[in-house]
């Protein structure tokens, strides 16, 4: 069964054309996992994308998996 959203990470340096997206993934948690993981892996900049396939809307999250991974160094401490 096909989710009615997605996200997914875009690299800067993957594929014939030096841009690539990652495999979808279903929850702003794991966008943020792999938003970190592809930042680690790359040492560039990554973006996090929502996609709706619903309602056909597309969506910059970056910042919200920015401000989770923030949360997320500040609870550790």
């Amino acid at each position: 069964m096909t989710q009615q959203t997605e996200f997914y990470i875009i690299t800067s340096d993957h594929g014939h054309n030096g841009m690539g997206a990652s495999d979808p993934v279903y929850t702003l948690d794991d966008a943020t996992d792999a938003l970190g993981e592809a930042e680690r892996l790359t040492g560039r900049d990554a973006r996090a994308i929502y996609v709706d396939l619903f309602a056909g809307t597309v969506r910059n999250v970056t910042k919200e998996c920015l401000d989770v991974i923030a949360a997320r160094r500040e609870a550790a401490q």
